[in-house]
Parts: C-alpha cells; structure tokens; sequence
C-alpha cells in the first residue's frame, strides 16, 4: 500500500471563530478581499473579516462579484487590480466559486502572465498567501489547491492548481451559513457528497482518506432526511463540519484532477462542461448528475466501493 498525504492548511472552526481568532487574518499588511456579489455581505463574514482587518492594521481592498461559475478573465482582471494595489494577501469569501476565484488572483496578482499561462501551474514568484472563509458547506474548496473556472475559449472549464495554491489558512464559521435559502443548502451539501463519492471509488483511496470520507458518509446518511424536509437551520454546523471531513482527502483529487489537458474532475468535469458553462447551473446540482449512473452500473456489478459510497441513501 502507498498514498501521498499533504496538508498545509490551518483550519479554524466554531461559531464566532474570527472573532475569537481575528489575528489569524493577518498574513500581511495589505489584504485584496475576493468575494460573491452578495454572498460575502449577507453572510456577515465580509463585516467581519473588514472589522479583524481594521484591528490588525492591515490595509484592504475589496472585489464583489465572483458569479456561481468563475471566469478565467474576471480572475485574471481581479489579480491585475490586486497587483495594482500592491495586495501581500489575499482574501476569499464565499462558496466555492469565490475560494476557487481567490487562489487564481493570488496567482495572477504575484506573476506577470497571460490568463492562459496559469493552467501551466508554475508560479516563478510563488503565490500570494491565501485566507479562507467558506459561506457554504460544499466544496471543500478551504483546505485544498483546486480551482476550477469557466474557460470560454473552449466552451469549457478547465483547472489548475498545485501545493503553493493551498489556503494558508481555513476559518471556517457556520454561522455564515445560516442564511443560505434552502435550495443552495441542498444543492451545495450533494456537491460535498459528490466529492466524497468520487473519492471513495478513486483507485487512489487510502485508510486515511477513507477515515474522513467514510465519517462523512455517515453523517450524510443522519442529514439526508432533514435536508429532504428542509429542516436545515439545526444542521449547519454539522454539515460544515462533514464538508471538511470531504475536504480533507485530497488523495482521489490528485488521482483525477491531473486527467487530461483540461485537468478535471472525472465525473465533475463530464458533468460541468456541457452544464457548469453552457447551462449555467450550480456546480452542486450539474456535478450529481453522473453520479446515479455509475451508481446504478455499480451495483448491478457487485462493486463494493459503489455500494458503500451510495451507503447514505
């Protein structure tokens, strides 16, 4: 048995975290905020991130309007505007869209390149140290390397990321979910499933990955029928919590990721190709699409791992 295990990520949780923690924020002297078009200030984690800014001393800039499916040309303009700013960090507020847009900043904002050069994945003057705050429980973004954006040139998305790309520090406080509408708490909770399930079929999975992912199967299994019924506000910190535990197997993300020219996601990227960019749709809902399908040939199979990945249903 071999498997390859690195995380470089501090991760911060609990309600009132960057309250509690608000010098953990200070990764320099002069922050460019990433943030959603409304995520950041609805979910009150753009106040606060501002208000442990202003208590570090640290100077701040802020860029609203990361969309559900992040452009590779908006991220590239949002980097040259963090250059110009002469930002030494950079901020991400949001869902997974927002933290996958703040990792491309924090490429472009520190290395000269063209929009095309950052799917290279070689950064001559490193990369901008990178402060999360997930507003969702889904991707798991906070605590890896991954960014997926919406590559126009090809009617496609296409990805990139390596060990610098890495979040310096996750702060992840469920209370920003608290005011998310039903359907993005559904659709965001079975984009985290599907992660988990692509990486318990991985043929990279390990005894490590398997202990988170396996967690959070079991904690799925406990708040399917809740999710179902929308009865969701008592499951926030829970679900933020089972999303770390998907985030944390990076395992089946190297095993996948790095297929292919476009570096996508096997069952994610057949899925937001034809949905994320022509269709628009939330990763959550477009990502979940493939995953019955192998499912169902799985089981009719007698594929264990598809058996005990489906296990919460």
């Amino acid at each position: 048995m071999e498997f390859n295990y690195y995380l470089p990520t501090r991760i911060v949780f609990g309600r009132g975290a960057l309250e509690k923690n608000a010098a953990t924020i200070a990764l320099g002297k002069r922050a460019f905020i990433v943030t959603g078009k409304s995520s950041g200030r609805v979910s009150g984690a753009l106040g606060d991130a501002i208000e442990a800014l202003e208590k570090c001393g640290a100077e701040y800039d802020v860029f609203e309007g990361i969309g559900n499916n992040p452009e590779l040309e908006q991220c590239y303009d949002a980097g040259t505007a963090a250059r110009r700013f002469k930002a030494d960090f950079i901020v991400g507020i949001g869902g997974g869209s927002p933290l996958d847009a703040s990792k491309a900043v924090a490429a472009f904002a520190a290395n000269d390149m063209t929009p095309d050069d950052i799917f290279k994945n070689t950064f001559e003057n490193g990369v901008l140290p990178i402060f999360a705050i997930p507003t969702t429980s889904g991707t798991g973004s906070e605590v890896t390397p991954w960014s997926v954006m919406t590559y126009h040139k090809m009617r496609t998305k296409r990805s990139f990321g390596c060990t610098l790309t890495f979040p310096r520090v996750a702060l992840l406080d469920p209370k920003y979910t608290d005011s998310l509408p039903l359907d993005v708490t559904r659709s965001t909770s079975m984009d985290a499933f599907e992660h988990c399930f692509e990486s318990v079929i991985s043929k990279k999975a390990s005894p490590f990955t398997d202990a988170g992912n396996f967690y959070a199967l079991g904690e799925f299994g406990k708040l399917m029928k809740q999710l179902e019924d929308g009865e969701v506000y008592s499951l926030r910190d829970m679900m933020m919590l089972t999303c770390i535990g998907v985030g944390l197997a990076p395992a089946f993300k190297m095993r996948f990721w790095n297929i292919g020219a476009e570096g996508q996601i096997l069952i994610g990227g057949i899925a937001t190709a034809p949905y994320g960019h022509d269709a628009h749709a939330r990763h959550g809902i477009s990502a979940n699409v493939f995953p019955w399908n192998t499912a169902r040939y799985g089981k009719r199979h007698g594929n264990a791992r598809v058996h005990e990945g489906c296990s919460p249903f």
